[in-house]
């Protein structure tokens, strides 16, 4: 159970890392204002 209550919850499993394991891979989850209007802007 990973809570959350209703949110739709999607693993994904890599047999090797694409990102960059010598820094915090967390910040690639979040997006800054500026990245969410290039986005929305593409």
């Amino acid at each position: 159970n990973l809570g959350y209550g209703p949110s739709a919850k999607i693993v994904l499993y890599y047999e090797q890392p694409w990102w960059n394991t010598t820094e915090n891979y967390m910040k690639l989850l979040y997006w800054t204002d500026a990245d969410r209007k290039e986005i929305e802007n593409d």
